[in-house]
Parts: C-alpha cells; structure tokens; sequence
C-alpha cells in the first residue's frame, strides 16, 4: 500500500486548554548537538545566498545559529573564517570530497559542528564522508543530510551522525520533485524520521537530533516542523533577501523601484554557470535562481518567527519544547484539512496581490 504523506499545509495543530499567560514567557531554548544549546531553534540555511560571516554574527547575536556555506575555494574560506575568530556555537559545511573537506576542516578555527551537506544523504558518499571525519576529528559533532525516510536515520546514525537533517526537494528553490519526480512531503518526512530518531536514542543511548530543513514559508510551517518533532528548523527563504546575507541590495523595476537580492539553489543553472563556472552543455538544474524583496535586519524578522512558534506553544498548553515535543506525540493534537481547510485559514476576504 502507498503510504500517505503529508507537507504543512495539510495539517493543523490542535489546541487544548493552556495555563501559558503569555507567549513571551514561552522557552524556545533548544539542544544542537550535545552540550550546546541556544535560545532559539532556528539555523540559517548554509546557502551561498544567506549564510556567510555576517549572517552567522547576526543569528548568534539573535539566539540562533548558522554554518559557513561550502562553495568556498580555500582562499576565501579562510577570509571568511578569520571573521569568526572571536564566535562560538557556529558551524561550517562540507560535501563529500575528501581532500576538500580535510582542506576546510584544518583550515577552520574550532567549529561547534560540521554539516556534511549533500542532495542525497542516504548514499554511499555520505557514509565515507562521516567516517573519515570521525576518524580524524572524532569529537566534532556530525550533522547529516538531507535524509526523510526512517531507514536513512538508522543507518546515518548507526555511521556516526550527531544531527539529522531532513528534507528532500521541499525547499522554495528547489525543482528536483519536477525533474526528478523523487521528494517526500516535508511535514511527514519530519514526522517519521524524529519518530525513528526518538527509538534509537532510547535503545542505544544516544541523543541524536533532527532539523527540518526546506518547506518552511511562514512561521506557523516551523511551528509545525518543531511540533513534528524537529528540534530544529533551518530557514533559506524565509531569512533571503536580509541585510545580513551576502549579495548586494539591487533596484529593479521602473515605477515601483523595488529593492530586491538574489536567491539561488546551489542546483541552480546561475550558481552552476556563474558561480561555479560549468559549461552549459554540463549543466543538470535541479534548483532555481531568482530576486527577493529585501527585508531589511534579520533580526526583525526572526522576531516574527519566534513569537509565531511561540504563539503555537501558548496554543497547545506547552512552556517549552520539550513540553511540544510530547503534546505533539499524540494524535489528538493534529487535524487534517482539505484544500478547503487552506483557503479558510487565510485571511481570506483580503484580496491578495
């Protein structure tokens, strides 16, 4: 039989009677990787267009963190690294090619944790990777994906991972459900994965985590992404087009003079040609390119995500997330809508533009 699979527009969390008397008293402090916690549980994505040094700074600052991208030559990763000389509790990124990630991870200064970061994290390649950093760096803690399937989380945490991260073709730039016909829907893919996440520490004694990554539009999708069980949630879209990521502000149009930056897929034909300087003829998109509007300091607008996660908590009877994650467990504390349900949880006699 198919399995039924559902992404956060099909799903509802479900209130209950709440003695939280306020949202702002809501505790989003959540644990990474073992012994390092922050206040918010929330990463920038380790894209090329949202995460470098200053976006790092600014979601430490914020009660976050984020990860150094890996589309680096050795040069300017090393730049970009000397500007977290005096940071602590970021990450950096690494794919799979074992002369580049022993580049990287002598040239970084005391990351909090590596992300091994590839389309596919159940393979072959992903399995070398994390044993050759556990072989050389065996106390760096080890964040690996992207997986959703339960068989994935067994077998990443039986070769070494720390932190899951979960989400194939789920994010806004991402097309390889349209090219390649291969995903699974974000919510359900959280769901199963922190499930499994949740037998195995409890049968081995570990304490893996799970980000969710890709499929988060507002903050009632990360709401929901945590309630799945996520102890993470790691945002690309909803943190583009901020000051703090890299690119320039642009202007565009010619009434509207809008002010936009550049997004993009690493999968992108742009970041394939442009940035990484393939041939045409070799190059296979599986991501998009395009311009958001700008949003001004991250910071302003992590506090709307922060106070609508904690909004959901204050819904659901929950102080903490260690309460949400529990409340979430049971069945009653989801409902599942039709298209009808979408339509009628939008403010919808306001004419959208």
């Amino acid at each position: 039989m198919i399995e039924h699979a559902y992404t956060f527009d099909d799903v509802n969390l479900t209130p209950t009677y709440s003695e939280v008397d306020s949202r702002s008293h809501v505790n989003l402090e959540s644990e990474l990787v073992s012994g390092l916690k922050f206040k918010i549980p929330i990463i920038s994505a380790n894209m090329n267009t949202v995460t470098e040094a200053r976006m790092i700074k600014a979601m430490l600052e914020n009660g976050g963190t984020g990860a150094l991208h890996r589309y680096f030559t050795e040069e300017t990763f090393e730049r970009e690294i000397n500007k977290l000389h005096d940071c602590s509790g970021y990450g950096i990124t690494v794919g799979t090619d074992l002369n580049i990630v022993e580049a990287f991870l002598s040239i970084a200064k005391n990351p909090s944790y590596v992300i091994i970061d590839i389309a596919h994290g159940h393979s072959k390649h992903m399995k070398d990777t994390i044993k050759f950093i556990k072989t050389c760096y065996p106390d760096l803690p080890i964040i690996a994906g992207n997986i959703c399937t339960s068989m994935a989380a067994w077998d990443l945490a039986e070769w070494g991972a720390s932190v899951l991260k979960v989400g194939i073709s789920a994010g806004g730039i991402c097309s390889t459900r349209k090219i390649a016909g291969v995903g699974f829907p974000q919510w359900s893919a959280v769901k199963n994965v922190a499930e499994t996440v949740r037998t195995i520490n409890k049968n081995e004694g570990l304490n893996i985590k799970v980000i969710s990554d890709g499929g988060h539009r507002l903050p009632g999708d990360c709401a929901k992404a945590l309630g799945a069980g996520a102890d993470f949630v790691m945002l690309g879209s909803m943190l583009a087009g901020t000051t703090e990521t890299p690119g320039n502000v642009l202007t565009t149009g010619f009434e509207l003079q809008k002010k936009v930056k550049l997004y993009q897929g690493s999968a992108s034909h742009n970041a394939q040609i442009v940035q990484f300087g393939k041939e045409k003829k070799d190059v296979y998109a599986e991501g998009a390119a395009t311009f958001v509007p700008y949003k001004g300091d991250v910071g302003d607008v992590l506090f709307d995500i922060v106070k609508g996660i904690q909004s959901a908590l204050s819904y659901c009877g929950c102080w903490n997330l260690e309460e949400f994650h529990e409340y979430c467990q049971m069945d009653a504390a989801w409902n599942f809508g039709t298209f009808a349900n979408f339509n009628e949880g939008r403010p919808h006699i306001v004419k959208e533009n």
